[in-house]
């Protein structure tokens, strides 16, 4: 059986260390960032 993976996109809302964290133990695999609305500047 393949395993399901959960890709989530990185934004302001998650941008700090708590609710990256969160996601992680949630069962986060992949962080997609979007460079379309802004820059890697506030990374």
């Amino acid at each position: 059986m393949v395993k399901s993976k959960i890709i989530c996109t990185l934004g302001p809302a998650s941008s700090n260390r708590t609710t990256l964290r969160k996601m992680m133990l949630a069962g986060m695999d992949v962080v997609r960032l979007n460079f379309s609305h802004g820059g890697h500047q506030g990374l």
